[in-house]
């Protein structure tokens, strides 16, 4: 009897180790996305802004 319920006992704490560790990974990722969308489009609006000085620097 006492030996089953170790059994359970360590399952459930491996089961619950994995299910944070995947989780965590996912939010993770969720982070670093977000991060990279919004540095793509600060990088974007500044090619932009170079592009329009460009375009007012150039002599008419």
């Amino acid at each position: 009897m006492n030996k089953i319920f170790l059994i359970i006992i360590c399952l459930t704490f491996i089961t619950a180790f994995l299910l944070g560790v995947i989780l965590g990974k996912i939010v993770y990722q969720k982070k670093v996305d977000k991060n990279f969308i919004k540095n793509d489009a600060i990088s974007c609006n500044k090619f932009k802004k170079n592009k329009r000085d460009l375009r007012q620097r150039k002599p008419s």
